[in-house]
């Protein structure tokens, strides 16, 4: 049986969520940060997972099939870009060829000890 893209894509995510439903929710964690991000730091690396799980469906061959898929892939990207402004790179993590970028950032704006900590890098 031949499937939507739609369907596929829900299938995929562990909690069947639509693209449109995965374009929102990073887009929110880009505009929290953007706002200038409140909560602990941990809280932080727990709303970035995200960004791996959107990546293994930007992968999947299945879904590359799909010219939506492109259209979803762009629509991510934009938001990387974003928040790509909004973060700095730690210089001081040695980097491993399975790290991703999301691994290594500090950001500008956000709770006080965290910004504290941060200065010098950023």
């Amino acid at each position: 049986m031949h499937q939507d893209y739609e369907t596929l894509f829900y299938n995929k995510t562990t909690k069947s969520y639509n693209p449109k439903e995965i374009i929102e929710a990073w887009a929110s964690i880009v505009e929290t940060v953007q706002d200038g991000y409140n909560d602990v730091e941990p809280e932080l690396e727990h709303d970035l997972l995200i960004r791996n799980k959107i990546e293994n469906l930007i992968e999947d061959q299945e879904l590359k099939q799909f010219q939506d898929h492109e259209m979803f892939k762009n629509q991510i990207f934009e938001l990387d870009d974003k928040l790509k402004n909004l973060i700095c790179i730690n210089p001081k993590i040695k980097r491993r060829p399975d790290t991703k970028w999301l691994d290594f950032i500090i950001l500008k704006k956000g709770r006080p000890e965290i910004c504290e900590r941060n200065k010098g890098i950023v």
